[in-house]
């Protein structure tokens, strides 16, 4: 009768345990949360992207939780990036692709990918493309597949969106 109460006592301590292991470990991509103040990205009005947003911010590293400077849990441990130069319309010139945070008038949170290039004599960025989803939770970043630029909110996810050209030359989103 003693080792059935042990054995049974043991075994509800082994699965208290694992059940509270496996509460708190989850990824820190899925609740992260940051409130945009920005009111440029890389010096484009945030009124110009969208005239509905108040505010936006590019995702930058010193924005993430503690969590996500663990070995295995950092973005370029997944092979993610927040910005990066890349030709994506094969014109031998880089566009700027940058993944970030915004906020409407209405206090909507959201993410968005925006693709810039070069423009006007002054040569500063202008944009060329603009992908947003309102999102509560707005984690998002890039990552860079055989030349081809894929949006991601989880790096464990394989539902991920791809940018492609269409035959007129502008920018598309393709999830």
């Amino acid at each position: 009768m003693q080792k059935i109460l042990v054995l049974a006592l043991c075994s509800a301590v082994v699965l208290t345990f694992s059940s509270t292991c496996r509460a708190a470990d989850f990824a820190w991509w899925v609740d992260w949360s940051m409130r945009p103040t920005g009111t440029e990205v890389e010096g484009v009005p945030v009124s110009v992207l969208n005239p509905k947003w108040r505010h936006a911010s590019v995702i930058r590293e010193s924005d993430l939780p503690a969590a996500s400077r663990q070995p295995g849990e950092r973005p370029e441990d997944n092979g993610a990036v927040f910005s990066v130069d890349i030709d994506l319309d094969g014109d031998r010139h880089n566009e700027k692709a940058v993944v970030g945070v915004f906020e409407t008038a209405q206090g909507t949170i959201g993410r968005f990918l925006l693709v810039l290039g070069r423009g006007g004599s002054a040569g500063g960025w202008t944009k060329k493309a603009l992908f947003s989803v309102n999102d509560s939770s707005p984690f998002s970043a890039i990552r860079i597949v055989q030349g081809t630029l894929h949006w991601v909110e989880c790096f464990e996810c394989d539902d991920d969106c791809t940018v492609i050209r269409s035959k007129s030359g502008l920018f598309r989103l393709h999830c």
